[in-house]
């Protein structure tokens, strides 16, 4: 799958599982719908499953919303799936709203419209 030009300029402001992003104190802001396919061609490979086994694939993002500066993660939580590739349901984790709103300039059409 091919990016489009203006996302990847945009993902160029993004950093994306780096060293330094603050996730500590984040919790669940939303959801998304998306495969795990479609998020690694996005994002790169995430970080993979934790050492607790509650998740099975991690992604950490930090970015600009409205000149404040968002840290936003997309994980599965305790999901019945054996392999991250079956996921499609994912939670969006912040320290506020604001994460999802970075994740949505990422993909626009994916999240749930049920946050």
């Amino acid at each position: 799958m091919e990016l489009n030009k203006f996302l990847e300029s945009y993902l160029n402001t993004i950093r994306v599982n780096e060293d330094g992003i603050d996730v500590d104190f984040t919790s669940r802001q939303g959801s998304i719908t998306i495969s795990h396919e479609k998020l690694v061609d996005a994002l790169g490979s995430g970080l993979g499953a934790s050492a607790d086994g509650k998740t099975l694939d991690e992604w950490e993002l930090e970015g600009f919303v409205d000149s404040e500066q968002v840290v936003a993660t997309i994980y599965d939580w305790k999901s019945d799936c054996k392999s991250a590739q079956d996921i499609t349901h994912w939670q969006i984790g912040g320290k506020s709203r604001k994460a999802i709103e970075l994740i949505r300039l990422i993909f626009p059409h994916e999240l749930n419209n049920h946050l």
